[in-house]
């Protein structure tokens, strides 16, 4: 339930946080460090740590887990009959979102939306481990072997991404 106090702090990040005061990162536009082309985290001269978008601004997710289209057959014909495209639909999502000072994705978000993303999750288990590990968030693999290609093929890509933060 959003409460009064959501309300005005929605208002308050909008006033603040307007699309002409962000970096093409979603980043805060008060001042600029080097720029380096992915996120990081940097000291400021008070001591206070700041995440860096890859433009050198300062920072603040924003953000909103699991944009996605709707798993089941129905959710993708409706995505197909309104949007066309999944593509299409991650760009009408981001433009909404950016409309309302929105700056980047949660996890299970689809990421090639141009928003930067944040990775909550990043472990593989395997069905031959021995262990009931068949619920719960992570990847399921097959063998343990399978988990460094897991990690090779898709956890590593994603973390060198410049949209990951």
């Amino acid at each position: 339930m959003v409460g009064l106090q959501d309300v005005v702090l929605t208002e308050k990040l909008r006033e603040i946080y307007k699309p002409d005061r962000r970096s093409q990162y979603g980043g805060w536009q008060i001042r600029q460090e080097k720029g380096t082309g992915s996120f990081r985290v940097e000291r400021d001269q008070d001591g206070r740590c700041w995440v860096i978008d890859p433009a050198g601004h300062p920072f603040i997710s924003v953000g909103i887990n699991a944009v996605r289209p709707n798993n089941t057959k129905r959710g993708h014909d409706r995505m197909r009959s309104v949007y066309g495209s999944k593509e299409r639909r991650a760009d009408s999502a981001a433009s909404l979102m950016h409309e309302h000072a929105f700056n980047s994705l949660g996890a299970w978000s689809y990421w090639r939306s141009g928003r930067p993303f944040l990775i909550s999750e990043f472990f593989a288990k395997a069905m031959d481990s021995g262990l009931p590990n068949t619920c719960g968030a992570g990847w399921i693999v097959k063998m343990q072997e399978a988990r460094g290609a897991f990690y090779q093929n898709f956890a590593l890509p994603l973390l060198r991404h410049g949209g990951c933060v």
